[in-house]
Order: structure tokens, then sequence, then C-alpha cells
């Protein structure tokens, strides 16, 4: 094993965040926080899910009607495009979820 001392700062610094990724810098510690960090995440969305089933109306998704022409700024159409080509499967979510929205009329 190379010695600490040998190694860049920046090798360093990926190290540690390794370490705190996989739960090794504060042992047990950071197992148990990252397990519950991760639990309440995942309650959050099923309570979100939850609070939205329980008030939808009854036999419909309840989705709005989307504006005739949407006016947005040109900073939010080259951002919502840059996330979308960094990530495909949240690209592929926006157009699906602007195929699926009703127009209003």
């Amino acid at each position: 094993m190379v010695a600490a001392e040998r190694y860049q700062p920046v090798l360093l610094s990926h190290d540690e965040r390794i370490n705190l990724h996989e739960g090794a810098l504060l042992g047990r510690t950071t197992q148990i926080f990252s397990t519950a960090l991760a639990c309440t995440f995942m309650l959050m969305a099923g309570a979100g899910a939850a609070m939205w089933w329980r008030r939808r109306p009854q036999g419909k998704l309840d989705l709005r009607k989307r504006i005739a022409s949407p006016v947005l700024p040109r900073g939010m159409k080259i951002g919502i495009t840059a996330l979308g080509l960094a990530m495909p499967l949240l690209g592929l979510s926006f157009v699906l979820a602007a195929l699926i929205r009703p127009r209003s009329e």
C-alpha cells in the first residue's frame, strides 16, 4: 500500500469521498446515517404519492390543462435541454410529459 504522503491532494480528497460513499469513513456511524437518509427519501416519495392518491378526483388522474402556448425564458429552455442531454432518462420523461399532457382549448 502506498503511503498517504505520496498521494496528491486531489487523489486524497477523492479517496475520502469514496470512503464516505462506501460507509467506511466513520465506520458504523456513516452506515447508519446513510441508511436513515435513504429510508427518509423513500418515505417522502411514498408519502407524496399517498397524499396525491387521496386528494385526486375519483376516476381520473387530474392532470391540469396545459397552456396553449407557454412562454419559457431562453435560459430555461437551454437549462431543460442541457439537463435532458446530461440525463437521458430525465430528457425522455420531459418528452413523454409534453406528449401526454392535455392541451387547453
